[in-house]
């Protein structure tokens, strides 16, 4: 855990080194932050400077990536409301980035001579992509699980940001296997109920945090910038869905515990599947480890007519791709521990994922029996 601007430097580097060639406009102005706030030059630099460490004195960060995209974030976003206005705009706000405009300079004047508002972003908000190719991590396992057969579904977005992926199912499908092939996920689903949970949801019925969705998505990027259009639009039309997208504020530890009320109201029979996606890195060693424990706890307490499954799309400890692990709780008088499958590896951002034939057979296996 790393407050204000201890250790800056260690985090901008992890990440420059973990995305090679992508952002590059992010890669400059990055190394021009790190050199800015380790030798500040001059009033403007060190007002900069300070103000940042002002907005994290408070602040906790466990993953390494938090704070440099927290602060691209909250200065695309005060260049997407200015406008062309912002010394910055050309660099992150304008739809053909220009890295050559990332200069020292003109970061030094965004951050020394800001809207209080960009500095309320850095104290107050969080990286919240809502990344929606992350869907597969429910819509294939759905799939697989006979979704499209009729079964009844309960879901659950754990670390929901606004809700996006509760809707995926209205998006178009957009992932393969290794071989280009085109993965079958749920089309149809029968969605009983919707349900997100979120240390700070984002609700976008708000235009603050729409554009903070926005901020979030990388410059120029395109092509996720339209698909998180089409999922705004795709959420805001389940409103009227007898099973409407419910988002609630909560801490992952207490999640749980949640989950076991919420799923013993569901009438009838109903897969429970509830996911995560790019979440665990966020998390602090002693909440993920009450928030793993109550997960488990809560897979134990399955009944056979109500089957649960816990999805999460994660990097593994030690790095490496990103992995769809798929949990099932047991049920009976002889069950054991859940069941641990590795269905698939995966980028960041999923479109083509490497699935592994064996775990999905007994994943497809274990949920048919039920």
């Amino acid at each position: 855990m790393r407050r204000g601007l201890d250790g800056f430097s260690d985090d901008v580097r992890a990440w420059r080194a973990a995305t090679p060639g992508r952002a590059p406009v992010y890669h400059r102005l990055l190394e021009e932050a790190v050199a800015l706030f380790q030798a500040p030059v001059g009033s403007t630099e060190e007002a900069a400077r300070a103000r940042v460490e002002a907005a994290w004195r408070e602040r906790k960060q466990s993953s390494p990536y938090a704070r440099p995209l927290l602060l691209m974030a909250a200065l695309r976003a005060e260049a997407l409301r200015m406008g062309p206005r912002h010394t910055l705009f050309e660099a992150i706000g304008a739809a053909q980035p220009r890295v050559a405009s990332a200069t020292r300079e003109r970061l030094a004047t965004a951050l020394g001579d800001a809207s209080p508002r960009l500095f309320a972003d850095l104290s107050t908000r969080s990286v919240q992509t809502n990344e929606t190719s992350r869907a597969v991590a429910w819509l294939w396992p759905a799939a697989l699980a006979g979704g499209d057969a009729g079964r009844a579904l309960a879901l659950y977005d754990l670390g929901c940001s606004a809700g996006l992926n509760l809707a995926g199912d209205r998006l178009p499908p957009l992932w393969t296997d290794a071989a280009g092939t085109p993965l079958a996920v749920a089309a149809r689903p029968r969605i009983v109920l919707r349900r997100g949970f979120d240390a700070g949801p984002l609700d976008v019925n708000r235009d603050g945090d729409c554009l903070w969705l926005t901020a979030c998505i990388w410059p120029g990027e395109a092509a996720r910038l339209q698909r998180l259009a089409a999922a705004i639009d795709a959420f805001r039309a389940l409103a009227s869905d007898p099973a409407a997208p419910r988002l609630e504020t909560a801490d992952l530890a207490d999640v749980p515990e949640r989950l076991n009320g919420i799923a013993g109201a569901v009438d009838g029979p109903a897969l429970h599947l509830a996911y995560q996606t790019v979440v665990r890195d966020y998390l602090g060693e002693p909440l993920r480890r009450r928030y793993t424990d109550g997960m488990r706890a809560w897979l134990a307490a399955a009944q056979p007519a109500a089957p649960r499954v816990w999805i999460e799309l994660e990097a593994p400890p030690g790095g490496g791709s990103m992995a769809i692990e798929a949990h099932l709780g047991r049920s009976g008088p002889a069950a054991r521990a859940p069941l641990d499958l590795t269905l698939a590896r995966c980028g960041y951002h999923p479109d083509r994922l490497t699935t592994d034939a064996a775990a999905v057979a007994a994943f497809s296996a274990a949920l048919a029996a039920r």
